[in-house]
């Protein structure tokens, strides 16, 4: 049996994990906000196969590893279901150098993302050797990303920025909009940004639209590119591809 529990609004200074069935449910669609009060905290892990967060607005997550890479700056997925809920203003941060920082809003390796708004969500590092991997999401493993949308969502620093709005290295995205990302361009010496809306090093993104992102490089001289999309590895298909932008890389629309 399921733990039900229906909230009004919540406040946090530590993660909240989710190892068992529990559905955390807001009272209406989007209107229970948990946020995040102070310290370095990830608002959500769950770990449970029957664990369920829904109609939640999830915001100011503040994730940085003191020494180490930092992964989900609003939720950690690595079973179970995120359905209905606004994944919004939340970032993860590093300042060491050859360290990983992924999903600004959302970290999945497995379960179900479904129906949900990424919005405005960031990595933020510095130094040089930094690589930073989807500004509003990373998919891998065998998670799945259904009828979500990713918008307004960045990549600032230095280092390889890669998909501002998504970073796909394994699983499946179908009929989802990503839309309005971008990168600040601001790499260092050997790195690349590439992948304004998705960056694709595995996994397969079907039936979506990726409109309005920007690649911006300065410096590189057009390593990096793929306004909308950057393919790596994996499968595109089915999807439009339109009005993306790279300025100093080649790829506007789709780069291989």
């Amino acid at each position: 049996a399921r733990l039900r529990s229906t909230v009004t609004a919540g406040h946090t200074a530590q993660e909240i994990e989710l190892d068992q069935a529990i559905v955390v449910r807001g009272n209406t669609a989007h209107s229970s906000v948990i946020r995040r009060t102070s310290g370095n905290c990830r608002l959500f892990r769950l770990m449970h196969p029957d664990a369920v967060l829904q109609d939640l607005t999830i915001t100011g997550g503040d994730w940085g590893e003191t020494a180490g890479n930092s992964y989900g700056g609003g939720v950690f997925l690595g079973a179970g279901r995120v359905q209905d809920c606004l994944i919004i203003g939340n970032r993860v941060r590093s300042t060491q150098e050859f360290t990983w920082t992924r999903g600004g809003g959302i970290y999945a390796t497995n379960g179900l993302l479904l129906r949900c708004v990424i919005a405005g969500n960031k990595h933020v590092t510095s130094g040089n050797w930094k690589f930073q991997l989807g500004g509003g999401a990373y998919i891998g493993g065998t998670a799945v990303m259904r009828n979500c949308t990713v918008s307004s969502n960045i990549l600032e620093g230095a280092g390889q920025d890669l998909g501002a709005g998504l970073y796909v290295e394994g699983g499946l995205v179908d009929g989802c909009t990503v839309n309005s990302n971008r990168t600040t361009g601001a790499e260092g010496s050997g790195n690349e940004t590439a992948g304004g809306g998705v960056f694709l090093a595995g996994g397969v993104v079907q039936n979506s639209l990726i409109h309005a992102n920007r690649v911006n490089e300065t410096t590189l001289g057009g390593r990096g590119g793929g306004g909308g999309v950057r393919i790596a590895a994996g499968t595109l298909r089915f999807c439009t591809v339109v009005d993306n932008l790279a300025s100093g890389a080649p790829g506007g629309g789709v780069r291989r």
